[in-house]
């Protein structure tokens, strides 16, 4: 109701849609908890679908309205919006939220999200098929915010690529690591 009453000159829309979003995100995830449904149902993809849209409007189209509010949680938001976008199959929406999200992160001088963002990144590309750029990704990511769990997780994907290309050694060094 405040976006039809106020429209765009209402101070605050940015936060209207981010609030908006994570509702929605909410149904999403109540209806899958109470009717035990999976993410592929039509009523929680469709709760998913209008936060992604919600999400991309605080944080993609109105990026320029000032929101303090908004901007401190804009990498959470982000992420969100990059993962709801790669688990339904929409890998370049997903790969520009992230990138968006590593943009603001860089600009703002903050880290939070950061291997998160690098690691939505190299998925994309693994389901690209360039496994180059998404070792590359993790090895940046590992490099720039080293977290024990992160990294066993990171070498983990790592293993998982090299085995897939039939490079046995290589894999089997990975998961050592």
């Amino acid at each position: 109701s405040a976006k039809a009453r106020y429209g765009k000159g209402y101070p605050f829309h940015r936060r209207t849609d981010y609030f908006l979003a994570y509702v929605f995100m909410k149904e999403g995830f109540a209806g899958m908890a109470d009717r035990r449904v999976s993410l592929d149902d039509p009523k929680t993809k469709g709760n998913f679908s209008n936060a992604a849209t919600f999400l991309s409007w605080a944080f993609n189209l109105k990026k320029d309205v000032p929101d303090p509010l908004v901007d401190r949680v804009t990498p959470k938001g982000l992420y969100n919006l990059a993962a709801i976008y790669f688990r339904y199959d929409r890998f370049a929406a997903s790969f520009a939220a992230a990138e968006l999200g590593l943009d603001f992160l860089r600009a703002s001088g903050r880290t939070d999200y950061r291997m998160s963002f690098r690691r939505i990144n190299a998925e994309n590309y693994i389901k690209n098929g360039t496994f180059l750029e998404a070792i590359q990704e993790m090895d940046q990511a590992l490099r720039q915010d080293y977290n024990k769990a992160e990294a066993a997780a990171i070498m983990h994907r790592a293993g998982d690529i090299y085995f897939n290309l039939n490079n046995y050694e290589l894999a089997e060094e990975a998961y050592e690591l």
